[in-house]
């Protein structure tokens, strides 16, 4: 067994998706979107691991902050006002969708440095409308002192969610596929998950779960965990999905999806009073479709809770994947 660890980024969630761009028929859902925030750049040029914040509608607003640390890479509304000293690199970040085109988005992007280096820094604002050709990098900030395999960008683009591929015809995104938002060229697979819970001093606690992936889609839920802490419990779900896509090569893609939910209830609280919970994160990862053998692993950054006392506890999720036997359902 080999293991992987990567960072799952969990970021505000984004509003409902709205204006689904046209696709060849049968295939899945992809709409476009815009991103901001700092992305992972490989030795050929092309972005590997990311952590932005999304618009995907004319006139939508977002506020943000963007975080990296090496590898780790974090964005969200929920990061702000007092941004994490995990992230040693930091912006701060307000925008507005101006238009969608199938082939360019435009943006007005307001952004400040708030961290370098580990250190705080008090940088003026910089406003600018942006153009963003799909599929296009726009760099706005090199992160010194990075290097492969984390060399990371702070910047923008437009792509599709699902960044497959880009279809030739129009500049329209596509992924082939069968109906119904499954994959029929893709084989089964079994997948393995744990939730693994780290507290400090303490061995990890793991939740195992198990599901099959049928025509490339399959979701998972954990059980809800709960988090003593000063004053109260946390709450904390767990939830997502696992998409496999043919790739451009031989190589089919794995799309890692996971949302984390958790609500803080006092003590003090009486028992028909339920505690609001945080506006959810969203997290998605997409990379080359794992060996049988290998196991991944998607650490999680600090949970932070609305009126909750810090969190030492740690979150990370474990998925290994292998395949059915005779390729059936």
């Amino acid at each position: 067994m080999r293991l992987f660890p990567l960072v799952l980024v969990v970021c505000a969630a984004s509003a409902p998706l709205a204006g689904q761009v046209p696709l060849p028929a049968g295939a899945p859902p992809n709409t476009l979107r815009v991103e901001v925030g700092v992305f992972g750049m490989q030795p050929d040029g092309s972005v590997g691991g990311y952590a932005v914040e999304t618009a995907e509608v004319v006139d939508e607003q977002f506020v943000s902050a963007i975080l990296s640390d090496e590898c780790r890479r974090g964005a969200g509304q929920g990061f702000l006002p007092n941004v994490p000293a995990w992230g040693k690199d930091a912006w701060e970040i307000r925008g507005r969708v101006i238009s969608l085109m199938p082939d360019q988005a435009t943006i007005q992007l307001d952004w400040k440095r708030v961290r370098a280096a580990g250190a705080a820094v008090q940088q003026p604002t910089e406003s600018r409308r942006l153009v963003l050709p799909l599929g296009q990098l726009l760099t706005l900030e090199a992160i010194p002192g990075t290097s492969a395999p984390c060399n990371s960008v702070f910047g923008a683009r437009y792509m599709p969610a699902f960044s497959g591929r880009l279809a030739s015809a129009g500049g329209r995104a596509g992924l082939s596929g069968g109906g119904g938002g499954v994959v029929s060229s893709v084989p089964s697979f079994d997948a393995e998950l744990w939730l693994v819970r780290g507290v400090p001093g303490k061995a990890d606690t793991v939740v195992p779960t198990n599901v099959r992936v049928v025509g490339g889609v399959a979701n998972f839920r954990f059980g809800s965990i709960q988090v003593q802490v000063p004053g109260g419990v946390v709450d904390v779900h767990v939830e997502g999905q696992l998409r496999i896509l043919p790739g451009t090569g031989p190589q089919p893609v794995l799309i890692f999806k996971a949302t984390r939910a958790a609500a803080f209830t006092p003590s003090a609280r009486p028992a028909r009073d339920r505690a609001t919970p945080d506006p959810e994160g969203v997290a998605m990862v997409t990379r080359p479709l794992p060996g049988p053998d290998d196991v991944l692993e998607f650490e999680m950054p600090p949970l932070e809770v609305r009126g909750a006392p810090s969190v030492p506890d740690t979150f990370a999720v474990r998925l290994r994947l292998r395949p059915l036997k005779g390729g059936g359902g």
